[in-house]
């Protein structure tokens, strides 16, 4: 084993599991990926490291302030860092990024939208976060763009496939990262349906996390709303109605429906103050 390549990947993830790094860490991820299979980037090349699986690789690109794409080879767990993305090239069994930052304005916001969620535990919050480490490495764009992406989510919600939507619509969080999109997310993870019950309980667990990352990028007020009442319904699904009435509270605080306020009167029937 190569150790001194391995040095900044291990000191990243290292400092990443100190207790005081989560605490310090913002509400969102500070930096995103966009996430091709079979591909390489070729060609400007920061280092390379090797005997790392791509976690680790993600780790070392992410901890690297002038890196800007990696390229993983899962043959042999050989990490690229790079530059930039300066050109691609089809290769079986790779796996190649693009880092993304995410602006400061939403980073704040979500700090701000996160000290909203005080019915929540810290739980809810890192799997919120978790969710939006691990969306990027599990839908992947590919050749479509946005537009066809949320076509493709609809078609698959308009014939009751709810696990297509999610892989559809999770492609166009990873280009678009958007709070409607996150939500949308959330509701089709509580629509799906399997013969496989402990497929369906998996993908009705991504309701909570996505509701959370919707509100968290919420940036006005009938977003933060439909966040939270998606998150109400997951609370509900994972048997926590209770918590389910400050969040659907907060949502009629943010925008008064009727429909907002029957969910109310009802929530705090089954559920209590």
């Amino acid at each position: 084993m190569r150790l001194t390549r391995l040095v900044p990947a291990v000191l990243a993830l290292f400092l990443a599991a100190l207790p005081g790094a989560a605490q310090d860490a913002p509400a969102i991820p500070d930096k995103r990926l966009i996430v091709e299979r079979d591909t390489d980037f070729p060609g400007g090349d920061i280092r390379a490291l090797y005997d790392l699986g791509f976690d680790a690789c993600r780790a070392a690109c992410l901890s690297e302030p002038t890196c800007g794409a990696f390229t993983h080879n899962g043959r042999v767990d050989a990490c690229f860092l790079k530059r930039e993305a300066e050109a691609r090239a089809p290769y079986t069994g790779a796996l190649s990024a693009i880092v993304l930052p995410v602006p400061q304005a939403a980073l704040q916001r979500a700090g701000a939208r996160a000290a909203d969620l005080e019915f929540l535990t810290e739980n809810d919050l890192a799997r919120a976060r978790e969710e939006a480490v691990a969306l990027p490495t599990r839908h992947f764009p590919g050749v479509f763009d946005a537009e066809a992406l949320l076509d493709g989510a609809n078609a698959a919600r308009g014939r009751g496939d709810y696990e297509a939507a999610l892989a559809w619509g999770g492609a166009a969080i990873v280009l678009l990262d958007t709070a409607p999109l996150w939500a949308d997310y959330g509701a089709d993870a509580l629509a799906v349906t399997s013969q496989d019950p402990g497929r369906e309980r998996g993908l009705r667990q991504r309701a909570l996390p996505a509701a959370v990352n919707a509100y968290l990028r919420a940036e006005a007020a009938p977003q933060q709303a439909r966040a939270l009442r998606v998150m109400a319904r997951a609370l509900v699904a994972e048997n926590r109605g209770r918590a389910s009435v400050p969040a659907l509270r907060l949502a009629q605080d943010l925008q008064p429906t009727e429909a907002g306020a029957a969910a109310l009167i009802e929530a705090i029937a089954r559920f209590g103050f």
